[in-house]
């Protein structure tokens, strides 16, 4: 039996980086769609799955996290396990 499941992509600092720019130039997370971020990013091999999912993530933990300390969370590592805890601070390695 053949796994057909993908990879999970690990977001490195820079990726998340260039994930929050496009973010500040298309206005924010509530009115930034999947398609135009991944554009905007400019990554070879990024999806629009993968955009989304990170961008859900991303509106989560900010709907969670005060703005005065949502720049001061941990920096998590990559981790292929289940159950991830996922921070975004300003730049943080991230997996979906």
């Amino acid at each position: 039996m053949q796994n057909s499941r993908k990879q999970r992509r690990c977001w490195s600092p820079e990726l998340h980086r260039r994930f929050v720019e496009a973010l500040q130039q298309l206005g924010g997370s509530k009115v930034a769609t999947p398609k135009q971020i991944r554009e905007l990013m400019q990554v070879d091999g990024l999806t629009n799955d993968e955009v989304k999912s990170h961008l859900q993530k991303y509106r989560l933990h900010f709907r969670k996290v005060p703005a005065s300390s949502a720049g001061q969370g941990s920096q998590n590592q990559c981790n292929k396990k289940a159950n991830i805890s996922v921070s975004f601070p300003t730049v943080s390695p991230l997996c979906q």
